[in-house]
């Protein structure tokens, strides 16, 4: 028979573990994924906002602590579905760490203060946006805890609602049946052995 050549994927398709089906994929509509990006997409333009309101020249700094948050919130997310437990509870207590350290740091400079800058010490002012930005931060950090204390199956069914809706395909979506690990090959060869005993019984 002739031998057929394994089918080439583009290059961005190797980026990461599911390149662009990973990054907004099936499981890119988990719940609190969605509120998480609209969140944390929220304290990022109040947080801008806020600093150019004070004159900031650095306000575009911020913008990199929240691409970093965004991928370690992405990388949580893929390992809930097809990661291990491990690597699940080490990749939500970093993104956590980030989520609730930068809170702080905004809930810091919400109070006026003096800063020192090229022409002299200036007073800036109140600046509400950055208590909102941390208590969003909050917000973002108590609905991962709640999600990653939820039963799997649940967060499976709705996720897999949210992706019909969209017209996205959910190919790769765990069984419900299954609370394990995705993708783990002891459990996905099980069946093999079973439906060969029954076979060999029905052959006379």
């Amino acid at each position: 028979m002739p031998q057929t050549e394994p089918e080439k994927r583009p290059i961005i398709e190797w980026i990461g573990p599911r390149g662009v089906r990973g990054l907004l994929g099936w499981t890119f509509f988990d719940p609190v994924n969605l509120v998480c990006v609209c969140l944390l997409t929220a304290s990022a333009a109040l947080v801008v906002i806020s600093m150019r309101n004070r004159g900031a020249a650095d306000w575009y700094m911020p913008l990199g602590l929240y691409v970093c948050l965004a991928a370690f919130l992405r990388g949580y997310i893929f390992n809930y579905y097809s990661g291990r437990p491990a690597t699940r509870v080490f990749v939500l207590l970093a993104l956590l760490l980030g989520i609730l350290g930068s809170a702080a740091l905004w809930e810091e400079r919400t109070a006026p203060h003096e800063v020192l800058r090229a022409g002299g010490v200036y007073h800036v002012p109140v600046a509400e946006g950055f208590h909102i930005a941390a208590l969003l931060h909050v917000t973002c950090g108590i609905a991962l805890l709640v999600h990653y204390l939820l039963p799997r199956r649940w967060l499976i069914r709705m996720t897999d609602e949210f992706a019909d809706r969209s017209g996205v395909s959910n190919d790769d979506a765990p069984s419900l049946d299954d609370d394990e690990d995705v993708g783990d090959p002891a459990t996905e060869d099980e069946g093999e052995p079973r439906e060969q005993t029954a076979q060999d019984e029905s052959t006379p």
